[in-house]
């Protein structure tokens, strides 16, 4: 098995996901969590769909900031801070949408809840990491630590 660099395996391992959890901050300072769909770049730029009159747009509107996490237990978690944008080029909206709807086809069990709510426009969005925190966990619960990998992206 090939030795991928942390930064290439967090990558990879941000490919295979498709889920993660992304916390938004009101003007007002109250968090807001929710799990989303989600897709990767080879930039690590990672871009979700949320409806454009949700709590998520509305607080990105007002504090651009977000936090995500993304796990698998038996492989690594992701503690992701970063700026998020909504995506206006048509193109790249539609090949996110794409790319999302196609990583969830293997799931036969599955079908995204958002696309489940009707009458409502959606907006994506870009985030593009300042700094990710990696969690090693393939050595399972019996470590009496867990590896870890902070990488710096804000000045890439």
């Amino acid at each position: 098995m090939p030795k991928f660099t942390a930064k290439q395996d967090i990558l990879n391992f941000l490919k295979d996901q498709c889920i993660m959890t992304l916390s938004t901050v009101s003007k007002d300072g109250r968090p807001h969590t929710a799990i989303l769909l989600y897709t990767a770049d080879d930039d690590f730029s990672i871009y979700f769909i949320t409806h454009t009159d949700s709590k998520k747009t509305n607080n990105i509107a007002q504090n651009k900031f977000v936090s995500l996490a993304i796990w698998d237990i038996k492989k690594m978690s992701l503690q992701i801070e970063g700026e998020a944008a909504p995506v206006t080029d048509r193109q790249k909206q539609e090949d996110v949408i794409e790319r999302i709807l196609a990583s969830n086809v293997v799931r036969k069990d599955f079908w995204p809840p958002m696309l489940s709510i009707k009458g409502q426009a959606y907006t994506v969005f870009k985030i593009k990491p300042n700094s990710i925190l990696r969690f090693d966990l393939t050595q399972g619960h019996n470590s009496n630590e867990v590896p870890m990998t902070k990488i710096d992206l804000s000045t890439e």
